[in-house]
């Protein structure tokens, strides 16, 4: 018992003087240069692919951010320049994930309606495709996809799920899924 002890207790303090003479984290890396605020970040993972999201307040208001990204193919050493989302007036709440395929996919409230939109890109955010969904009044959508490998009729494989808080009294959550993005939101709660 005695020597279980001393192993394990000489075990913890290698490992401990292993990680101080690594210096206790490593340096941070800088994602975007964009020097105007940004806020309320997201983060997705696909092997060494890095894709974060957030809201973006280079357009010059401070009260209404953009759908602001970057890309990492090397774990986050390097990233690509950051950008916005085009073809909208603003954008926030980001939540970001990838499919089994490789496809990046971005969930935000857009105004003016400020309703729920998902777009995706598969080249690094040079390109998007979006699809709103029917729910106005909205905060806070967040989205995730099934990557469980098991399809239908058993499994959900590739669905795409976005819940959300409806605002007004009571506070309601409600819920929505794509199940292929060639198809129609469905599962979606009255207005």
């Amino acid at each position: 018992m005695k020597q279980i002890f001393i192993s394990t207790y000489l075990m913890g303090l290698i490992l401990i003087l292993s990680v101080y003479a690594m210096g206790q984290y490593p340096p941070n890396k800088k994602v975007t240069l964009n020097n105007q605020r940004q806020d309320e970040c997201a983060i997705a993972v696909k092997q060494d692919t890095l894709f974060v999201g957030w809201n973006d307040y280079r357009l010059g208001s401070h009260t209404q951010p953009a759908p602001g990204f970057s890309f990492s193919t090397d774990g986050g050493n390097n990233w690509t320049t950051d950008a916005i989302i085009t073809g909208f007036t603003g954008g926030g709440d980001p939540s970001t994930a990838f499919d089994r395929s490789g496809y990046a996919y971005y969930c935000f409230v857009a105004p003016p309606s400020w309703i729920p939109n998902v777009s995706r890109t598969n080249d690094l955010g040079i390109n998007w495709i979006s699809k709103a969904i029917n729910a106005l009044g909205i905060d806070k959508p967040y989205m995730t996809i099934d990557n469980t490998g098991i399809f239908p009729p058993t499994g959900h494989d590739g669905s795409i799920y976005v819940g959300w808080a409806k605002m007004g009294a009571p506070l309601k959550l409600q819920f929505g899924y794509l199940p292929n993005w060639s198809s129609a939101w469905t599962g979606i709660h009255p207005n």
